[in-house]
Formats: C-alpha cells, structure tokens, sequence
C-alpha cells in the first residue's frame, strides 16, 4: 500500500506549537480527518483563502479612498490610511526582497490614493498566485523592521499580519470619519462576503 504525506494546516494541535500555520509535519490520531486531504487539496484552500482576505482588503480600501476623494477630511485621517498602505509596500518589498517600499509615514494626496490602493492590491495578488508549493506558506521571511530590528517571520503570518493591520486603521480612520460628523464606511468582511 503507497503512503502519501498529509499535513494539518489550518490549525496544529501539537503542544507548544502556537503557529498557526504549521510549516513541520504532525500525526495527529485525535484528528484523523486531516489525514484524508492530500497537500495539494490544503495549499488550494490556504490560497483561495488569502485570496479572498485580500479581495477583501482592497473592496475595504477601494470604500475608503473612494470616500476621502469626495470628502474633505483631516490630514490625521490622509495620514493614517497613507500609512496604512505604505505598510503594504513596505511588507511586500520585504517578502519579494525588493527595496520599493516607501517611507512609513510619507502621505499621499486624497487624488493619489485610489491607484495606491490599486498598486498594492496588485502586488499581493501576484504574491499570493505565484505561491505554488505548500510549504511556501510555510517559508520563513528575514527582513528589518523601520525601527532597524532583525526578525525572521512565517510568510503565512505576515499575510495575516498585514490585512489584521489595515483592519486596524480602517477602524481607526471610521472613528475619525465620524467625528467629523459623517456616517462611516462600512468595511465589514461580512459585508463584503454578503455581496458576493
């Protein structure tokens, strides 16, 4: 009987192990299912969900620029969404090692930020369809900080990262919105997925 490698990738059980994307390989007897579906079936899984999360992430960003374009709205709140897809650049010349990420804080025009958000969505889109071996999710990114601090992480980890990041702003930047006496922009994922 031929033996095939199956992997546990969405969660790992095995005790001190907190990745949540594990990029080592577990038996698990408590959860036997997993051991059903072949490499191939989870990296497609792994990938339709990043792809999705970042469909997401742009739909979310493209509300944004959209409203600040047609909305006369403070520099605080130019700068935090600037900045947010400066991170953007900024992770993704790290996990291609490219070096054309801007500065952090360098912000953008309100006329500017739509073919930003079109730029970095771009950018991801490619990321994530050129990954086509399981452990690349798995495969460990080194690159400095803007603090100048040495860290090697997960690439699956800094996908992760980077849509909890924009989340993060987005809700900061509604918080602004409303104070400037507008209703916010709904970027809920789940209004997102609703919409098909």
């Amino acid at each position: 009987m031929q033996r095939y490698s199956y992997k546990i990738v969405l969660f790992c059980y095995k005790k001190n192990c907190n990745n949540l994307f594990c990029g080592t390989f577990h038996y698990s007897p408590i959860f036997p299912i997993f051991h059903l579906f072949p490499l191939t079936f989870l990296l497609t899984a792994m990938k339709e969900y990043f792809e999705k999360l970042y469909r997401y992430d742009n739909w979310a960003n493209e509300r944004i620029a959209d409203f600040l374009l047609f909305n006369e709205i403070d520099d605080e709140t130019l700068k935090l969404f600037s900045h947010l897809l400066n991170a953007k650049f900024i992770w993704a010349s790290r996990i291609t090692r490219t070096s054309l990420g801007p500065n952090i804080w360098d912000i953008y025009l309100p006329q500017q930020l739509q073919q930003q958000v079109r730029d970095s969505s771009l950018m991801f889109e490619g990321i994530i369809k050129k990954l086509t071996l399981e452990n690349e999710f798995a495969a460990p990114i080194s690159y400095v900080t803007t603090e100048g601090k040495a860290y090697t992480t997960l690439l699956s980890d800094i996908l992760g990262h980077i849509v909890n990041h924009s989340s993060y702003h987005r809700g900061q930047i509604a918080k602004l919105i409303r104070l400037k006496g507008f209703a916010p922009v709904n970027t809920d994922y789940i209004t997102f997925c609703r919409q098909g």
